[in-house]
């Protein structure tokens, strides 16, 4: 990253911090397969079907239903 800043007249410490709020803000974004997720869980919840599934980093589980059978 020295070398970076040095051949475009940068201070190491604007690009360190630029660096750094990149990677906290960074977006993740995870593909969903939500017709899978709805065939294989078809009326677990109150009667209606399993839209997405999240498994969070930590263990927890966010499942999304959709309300009825209808898809």
């Amino acid at each position: 990253m020295a070398e970076f800043c040095r051949q475009r007249g940068l201070a190491y410490a604007t690009v360190a911090t630029w660096r750094s709020l990149a990677r906290k803000n960074a977006v993740r974004f995870v593909e969903v397969d939500t017709e899978a997720a709805a065939s294989t869980a078809e009326g677990a919840f109150a009667g209606g079907a399993l839209c997405a599934e999240l498994v969070l980093p930590g263990g927890a589980v966010l499942r999304v239903y959709q309300k009825g059978g209808a898809r």
